[in-house]
């Protein structure tokens, strides 16, 4: 790979296409022996990201990687969209939520897709901007469409960041719900939102919570004892029954670092439960078996 190849990578984000590789000097022959030596791969025709970076990012990343290729290939009559653009914007996803990448017409157009391409009815112009060189659907429309196409728990964790960091407003989701096409989940999506989610792991445990018609919690609820001294804020707290949810993500308590950490939090814990809580600590694993959570917390709430 040449010094001018290298270049046109960093600046275009790890994406190239057969014309960027003409200008750096390679035809057809050696556009093939930069693919067959795996400095370059071929995402779609005409369109290659950066090799070494491809095989060792993670899959939310490599999905990047591909969107914006095609992106650049179909030019800026296309913006990307969905959970492609919550990504793209740095929202978080669930990886298995993945798919084909989502792009949406700008304009006018209509809908197709393939194995490994969605491209959706078009959107206007004024809910695009330009992010890392190719046009993506402005937030609050991604966090739309990703409910309305990817589902309530990849619209809810999109949703809940993108309040969280600002991105949008709860007027901006409730807008974005004025555009054509979105399925009523999209809403109740919106009417959920709240930005004092502060992990993917908060978001869909409320929205477990709500499936399971249980009250709903109190957010970031500071817990004081007789005194008034502050013992603790929590993930979630069910007042009423003196009950409360914490979610717990693991990646906290790895390393020396982590242990004293897991010290700390149960020093915490155990001075919730000397002041009358019940404490229910929530995992993964847990929001993939939503009876088990309704198990934990109906055992909590019995206690009570």
């Amino acid at each position: 790979m040449n010094e001018l190849l290298r270049l046109r990578l960093v600046a275009l984000y790890g994406v190239v296409l057969t014309s960027d590789l003409s200008d750096c000097g390679y035809g057809r022959h050696g556009v093939t022996a930069l693919v067959r030596a795996g400095d370059l791969v071929r995402v779609r025709a005409g369109a290659f990201v950066e090799g070494s970076r491809h095989r060792e990012c993670d899959t939310v990343t490599r999905h990047l990687f591909e969107a914006r290729a095609v992106a650049r290939s179909l030019g800026r009559s296309y913006a990307v969209s969905h959970l492609s653009a919550v990504a793209t914007l740095g929202l978080p996803v669930v990886t298995t939520d993945l798919g084909p990448v989502h792009v949406s017409q700008v304009g006018r157009g209509k809908s197709r897709r393939d194995r490994r391409l969605h491209v959706h009815a078009a959107v206007l112009a004024s809910d695009t901007a330009v992010r890392g060189g190719v046009l993506v659907v402005r937030p609050a429309l991604a966090v739309v469409q990703t409910a309305s196409c990817n589902g309530l728990r990849a619209g809810l964790i999109a949703a809940d960041a993108a309040l969280a960091r600002g991105l949008v407003t709860a007027g901006n989701l409730a807008g974005a719900l004025a555009s054509p096409g979105h399925a009523r989940q999209s809403a109740r999506v919106v009417e959920m939102a709240d930005g004092r989610s502060e992990s993917p792991g908060e978001s869909w445990s409320r929205l477990v919570f709500a499936g399971l018609a249980l009250p709903a919690p109190e957010l970031q609820a500071e817990i004081r004892d007789g005194r008034g001294d502050l013992v603790g804020r929590v993930d979630f707290l069910f007042r009423e029954q003196r009950v409360i949810v914490e979610f717990d993500g693991r990646v906290k308590y790895e390393g020396a670092d982590g242990r004293d950490a897991l010290f700390r939090e149960k020093r915490r814990e155990d001075a919730l439960r000397s002041i009358g809580y019940q404490v229910v600590r929530l995992t993964w694993r847990d929001l993939h078996d939503p009876a088990s959570v309704a198990r934990l917390i109906g055992d909590a709430f019995q206690r009570r």
